[in-house]
């Protein structure tokens, strides 16, 4: 498995074992080094032949680990890859492309439908894109960094997107928006947005134009309503969708309040 290929989560746990192992590398050498003064093996002068054995038995460690630093270096490199890999939106795609087409082979093998579930993109970072609400609020990476957000996703022919509407009103009205993000991204033009708004009051951040955000930028492969919550660091940390007609949004209320606390109390 290369780095590129590897999952976060495994990425995420591996790292402190590296850093570890190094950092006792590091303090190993540095230590052996301070005990010795002196100079490089295979140098004769009166000090090094007057050494006791122990001091030149370190001294010859001390030596042997550093002639190895272009090891630690490489190793120091490999950390570093690990520490900077990023799992992108478009990795989240590919994972989620990955699954379709185990899904269809299952499907052709047993004649039995199944479909693709948003949690595939769960893990990945959010795509940059820029944006602006129906009150001409800027939307980009800078509006993400620092806070937690819940980015609902919809159509306007969608019952289940519209039974969920009074539940986000009221995580909005018990969370705030001091820590919390709330945005709305429609599968609508901005004629409609604006059209859909006023038979269904809605108090999340509404982008004004969402058709071409979705299509373009988050090209979804599922069905809506589609939510998805976002940590402080612009990353994906659930992702689900599909919902019910009739639950006045009981249920996606009841699933990301203990969600959005949990991550603000990280």
């Amino acid at each position: 498995m290369t780095v590129e290929s590897m999952p976060p989560d495994m990425a995420t746990n591996i790292r402190p074992f590296l850093l570890i192992v190094l950092g006792a590398k590091i303090r190993l050498i540095l230590a052996v080094g301070e005990l010795s003064d002196e100079n490089e093996p295979g140098r004769s002068n009166d000090s090094t032949q007057m050494a006791p054995k122990r001091t030149q038995n370190r001294h010859h460690l001390y030596y042997h680990l550093t002639m190895r630093f272009p090891l630690s270096f490489g190793f120091f490199l490999l950390i570093s890859c690990l520490s900077a890999q990023t799992y992108t939106y478009e990795d989240g795609l590919k994972n989620c492309d990955s699954i379709r087409q185990e899904l269809n082979k299952q499907i052709a093998a047993t004649g039995q439908w199944m479909g693709l579930h948003a949690d595939c993109l769960t893990g990945a970072m959010l795509p940059d894109f820029t944006a602006t609400t129906m009150d001409g609020k800027t939307i980009d990476h800078k509006y993400f960094l620092g806070k937690v957000t819940v980015i609902n996703f919809w159509m306007k022919t969608c019952g289940p997107c519209i039974s969920e509407i009074n539940g986000f009103n009221r995580l909005k009205d018990h969370f705030g928006t001091e820590k919390v993000n709330f945005l709305s991204i429609g599968r609508t033009n901005e004629e409609e947005t604006v059209a859909f708004l006023k038979l269904h009051p809605w108090n999340f951040d509404q982008i004004k134009n969402g058709q071409p955000l979705i299509e373009d930028v988050f090209k979804f492969g599922w069905g809506y309503p589609v939510t998805m919550l976002i940590n402080k660091h612009g990353q994906i940390v659930e992702c689900f969708n599909g919902g019910v007609i009739g639950d006045d949004g009981q249920i996606v209320q009841n699933r990301l309040t203990p969600l959005i606390e949990a991550e603000l109390a990280k």
